[in-house]
């Protein structure tokens, strides 16, 4: 993405067949956005309903493909997903960090149970948060492979507990739907 792009406000209406959207940017919506569409429990169909419901306010575009294309760009901030993003560990998990999250948000003065900000400024933010904070580290920990990591590393993930710390994939990526592909790319480093 080109500066000048970014610096362009994220897109808060999309045109579908002629006709004007408003898409929903609060980052608390969009974030449960994707945990839904990561849960392999839930139906294609089923993440199709919430990507809808989630994104877009009644009456509903008829043409939920292009509803979904376009909420999925929004979600992944106009970025095209790589092969090379295919490829790198998961780092995030918007549940299990939950805590961390909060408490790293909190660091720089945002609770997010109060907070009103759009998911690009949410995201924004995020990748900015202080390299000591515990969720810096726990994502940096994610990235590296385990044996790289030095032995105080390892020896602070162990008093943790390497369960907490780290996100177990339950089944082969090549097996899961592309809405669940582009999401676990998207939370990656």
């Amino acid at each position: 993405m080109r500066l000048r792009e970014y610096r362009e406000k994220p897109p808060e209406i999309v045109t579908i067949d002629g006709i004007d959207y408003t898409l929903n940017n609060d980052f608390a919506d969009c974030i449960t956005t994707i945990e839904a569409l990561c849960d392999e429990e839930l139906f294609d169909f089923e993440k199709a309903e919430i990507i809808i419901s989630n994104m877009y306010s009644e009456p509903y575009p008829e043409d939920t493909n292009e509803a979904i294309r376009l909420a999925v760009n929004y979600l992944m901030q106009g970025r095209e997903i790589t092969e090379q993003d295919q490829k790198r560990p998961v780092v995030l998990d918007f549940e299990k960090d939950e805590q961390w999250i909060y408490d790293a948000f909190m660091r720089i003065g945002i609770d997010l149970y109060k907070a009103k900000m759009s998911y690009w400024e949410f995201m924004s933010r995020l990748r900015e948060l202080p390299g000591d904070c515990m969720l810096s580290r726990v994502i940096y920990w994610r990235s590296v492979p385990y044996g790289k990591l030095s032995k105080e590393e390892k020896a602070a993930i162990e008093k943790i507990g390497k369960d907490k710390i780290f996100i177990q994939n339950k089944e082969n990526a090549a097996e899961r739907s592309d809405e669940y592909n582009e999401f676990m790319a998207l939370l990656k480093g």
